[in-house]
């Protein structure tokens, strides 16, 4: 069980990661339009 909790953490985790990259992928493209 605690296993389980673990690996669902882990992939939140990677979830956060990855959104924080495409919204500082994307902020570059709005200010490279201003």
């Amino acid at each position: 069980m605690r296993g389980d909790k673990h690996k669902r953490i882990d992939f939140m985790a990677i979830d956060v990661e990855g959104a924080e990259i495409n919204v500082l992928k994307g902020a570059r493209k709005i200010l490279r339009k201003l």
